[in-house]
């Protein structure tokens, strides 16, 4: 990146968001990551991902689903991009859609083992929606077929 008075401070208030977000202070980091994307010339992919990692952090899920569809504009490759991604599907109980996107950072990533367990977390968990969701159907055909004997003629 080209280091212009911009991108200093760009990477002044990038760094300063790093320590606000280490520090659990979320909202102060993701101000820190607004001014740093704004001031940023050409846009950053990195300053992105990590307003999104705070969005997350603050259960801020459409805010970090935008912010990591821009970080992927900017940076095609960029994992941390379709990880955060994947984690606002996540969050929002997408599960098929957050597994697609755990897939892709996989895909970018093969041997890390925290996205392996994040596509496995949401297998697992369409794998119990589905079963809830048979079990509730049998059910309730068990049910309706009992009413429709029991009902007078």
């Amino acid at each position: 990146m080209n280091m212009t008075s911009e991108n200093i401070k760009a990477e002044r208030h990038n760094s300063n968001g790093n320590e606000a977000f280490k520090a659990g202070d979320y909202h102060t980091a993701y101000k820190h990551f607004s001014k740093a994307i704004k001031e940023a010339n050409p846009k950053c992919a990195k300053y992105y991902t990590n307003r999104a990692r705070t969005s997350l952090s603050l259960k801020r899920y459409a805010v970090a689903y935008d912010d990591a569809e821009e970080a992927i504009k900017h940076d095609p490759a960029n994992v941390k991009g379709y990880y955060c991604k994947g984690e606002a599907l996540f969050g929002k109980r997408d599960y098929q859609l957050a597994q697609n996107q755990s897939e892709k950072a996989l895909e970018l990533a093969p041997h890390d083992a925290t996205i392996r367990l994040k596509v496995d977390e949401c297998k697992k968990l369409q794998f119990d929606r589905n079963v809830h969701h048979d079990e509730v159907q049998q059910a309730f055909a068990a049910n309706s077929s009992r009413e429709h004997k029991a009902a007078p003629r």
